[in-house]
């Protein structure tokens, strides 16, 4: 029973000699009719959303069929052997499989499996926890539970001996001693990319880092950057203000420093005579100016205007001007670092960059 439509009502999947029919609910307590996915045999494992799309999985003869949400399925190309019950036995996220029927490839005998996934619908090789021997085996009564309430999940397996009669038979519970995998998070540079550049007054340095989540943590990650060492002008940091991680799926970041280059911001003036020019317009000005003094020194009132009319032949005196550029400073070349951190509540992480400005 699961929502292999997503729907949000319960459907079924019935398997048997005919194959694999879906029977969509609706939402009523009845069914439509029978959809086969599969017209051969079919024995139905676990169903689960195994890669984690939001879209309920079907192991179907020891196979995963990746669901795509409208009822539809595609086999994943992995050996089959998959099969017993659903748990996420070491915390990782990711749901495992919990089986008391898988014979040993080495004893040929019932062993009590876990089988890790990796959270793409894939799953590791199994991990032996106990094999039967010649008289004892396992029935098929698998449970899991947090049976002494230490937080992880506990696994109950059925046995039968059978070397004596009457049959022995009952439970035995197997406490689970794994250390669970804590939700955190790393951030670091992406893989194949670099966690260096070089490049000239500028330029732009461009690096791809992810935050890549461990155990089930999942949210949203704030970022911040800060260069080293403080100069003038400084290179100049950017990046996402934050990014949502999803459980087991690394998040990009794209991140750039960016640098200044040297340049012309602006020009001062400067008045230039025309050659030959200078001398004899300012021994005019001179003359003038002598001749209004000695002449008229005692009604130096009523001189303004004319030295006024003095001063500004003086200053076209000048000729004509020339203008020379005002440059900018560009980034000092050196090394620097570029430190990302990302936080998530009490959780907070770091990674350095390297930058080199020629």
């Amino acid at each position: 029973m699961a929502d292999f439509n997503n729907d949000g009502k319960l459907d079924a999947a019935v398997g048997g000699g005919a194959g694999l029919a879906l029977f969509f609910g609706n939402g009523d307590g009845t069914f439509q009719g029978a959809d086969y996915v599969l017209t051969t045999n079919s024995l139905i494992g676990p169903a689960a959303d195994f890669n984690r799309d939001g879209n309920v999985d079907l192991i179907i003869n020891g196979t995963v069929y990746l669901g795509n949400g409208k009822g539809g399925f595609q086999p994943l190309s992995q050996a089959t052997g998959l099969a017993g019950t659903v748990v996420d036995i070491n915390g990782d996220g990711y749901l495992d499989l919990f089986d008391d029927l898988y014979y040993s490839r080495l004893a040929n005998f019932p062993s009590i499996v876990v089988i890790l996934g990796n959270g793409d619908g894939t799953f590791q090789a199994p991990t032996v926890l106990e094999t039967g021997g010649k008289y004892t085996s396992y029935p098929g009564v698998g449970l899991t539970g947090d049976f002494n309430g230490d937080g992880r999940p506990d696994l109950a397996v059925g046995w039968s001996l059978s070397s004596n009669v009457p049959t022995q038979v009952g439970i035995q519970i197997l406490l689970n001693t794994s250390r669970p995998v804590a939700p955190d998070f790393g951030i670091g540079p992406a893989s194949g990319s670099s966690n260096s550049a070089t490049i000239t007054a500028g330029q732009t340095a461009s690096f791809n880092l992810t935050v890549t989540p461990s155990g089930s943590f999942s949210g949203a990650v704030s970022l911040s950057c800060a260069i080293t060492p403080v100069v003038t002008p400084a290179p100049v940091c950017t990046v996402p203000a934050s990014v949502n991680v999803t459980v087991g799926t690394a998040a990009p970041v794209a991140v750039k420093v960016s640098t200044t280059a040297a340049g012309t911001a602006g020009s001062i003036s400067q008045a230039n005579p025309p050659r030959g020019m200078m001398p004899i317009r300012w021994t005019i000005v001179l003359l003038a100016s002598g001749l209004l003094f000695v002449g008229y020194r005692r009604r130096i009132p009523t001189l303004a205007i004319p030295m006024i009319a003095v001063l500004f032949f003086g200053m076209a005196a000048c000729g004509g001007g020339s203008t020379s550029p005002m440059t900018t400073p560009r980034t000092p070349a050196g090394t620097y670092t570029a430190t990302v951190t990302a936080k998530s509540g009490s959780l907070n992480h770091s990674t350095a960059l390297t930058v080199i400005v020629q």
